[in-house]
């Protein structure tokens, strides 16, 4: 190696058996598990002077309201109590008379009333 006597040689031997090699195999793809998105889960945000709540399932719930019914809006009502929205937006700092959006809807944010109240009852919420 020193003189650099049959280096050439190995060289060309050693291309030669690289050359020789059967095809390379291709490697299976290793799969890749995501853990699927909670639906449950929410984010709450400040815009301005108003709130935003964020998630799959409220934002959905939200679309699917007939905010003009008394028991859709009291079913709503149980459902932020039931995801944690509705004790995350007061932690958050949430006031009465503030607006909130949910989806494409947008709220105003009343004084917490007793949630199951018979129909005619007062509303937390008002579109």
């Amino acid at each position: 190696a020193a003189t650099g006597q049959g280096v050439r040689d190995l060289l060309y031997r050693a291309a030669q058996l690289l050359a020789e090699l059967p095809p390379e195999e291709k490697q299976a793809e290793v799969p890749v598990f995501r853990l699927p998105e909670d639906e449950n889960a929410f984010e709450i945000t400040r815009e301005g002077n108003a709130w935003r709540v964020r998630g799959t399932r409220i934002e959905r719930a939200a679309a699917m309201t007939f905010w003009e019914y008394d028991e859709a809006v009291q079913r709503f009502q149980r459902l932020l109590e039931r995801l944690g929205i509705t004790q995350a937006l007061e932690q958050a700092g949430v006031k009465p008379g503030d607006t909130v959006y949910i989806g494409k809807a947008e709220l105003e944010w009343l004084p917490s009333p007793e949630i199951g109240r018979e129909a005619g009852g007062e509303s937390r919420w008002e579109e």
